[in-house]
């Protein structure tokens, strides 16, 4: 399964020193172009993510939209590519619902991470206090991280 991510969810993971956790839940994580131009220098994703340059009708497409560049171009790229999109802002969250895209945010995978046993608790804990410092997170995403139980 691929994924691919807009520019606040790898920018969180890649200030917890978390992006090759990305790696256990998904064979492929997708930069568009826009995402990468968006992030800083120093928040530059892994030599393993594929950075994809969108045609000029995907361009078109995404700029339709009433989005950022980044998150345009993800969700143009997930819908064309028929992937899974990694996002968090609710508007563009809501675009890519109706646009059919299957959509998982940071406090998803997080979730999927501890509750598939992909990672343990202190790990888990020590990524999550650094994206909760990083993201504003409202009190029902916060909860709904919380309440993760490791399967069994």
């Amino acid at each position: 399964m691929n994924a691919v991510i807009n520019t606040s969810a790898l920018s969180s993971f890649i200030r917890a020193k978390a992006a090759g956790l990305l790696k256990l839940l998904f064979d492929e994580i997708i930069v568009p172009e826009g995402v990468l131009e968006e992030l800083s220098e120093k928040y530059r994703p892994p030599s393993w993510f594929t950075v994809y340059t969108l045609n000029n009708r995907q361009k078109k497409r995404a700029s339709y939209l009433g989005l950022g560049k980044g998150e345009s171009q993800a969700i143009i790229l997930a819908k064309d590519l028929k992937t899974y999109l990694i996002i968090d802002e609710r508007r563009a969250r809501n675009v890519a619902k109706k646009l059919s895209i299957k959509v998982i945010g940071t406090a998803g995978i997080l979730k999927k991470l501890y509750e598939e046993c992909l990672i343990d608790y202190n790990r888990w804990r020590q990524i999550l206090d650094i994206i909760i410092k990083d993201q504003y997170w409202s009190p029902k995403i916060r909860e709904y991280v919380l309440s993760a139980k490791k399967n069994s």
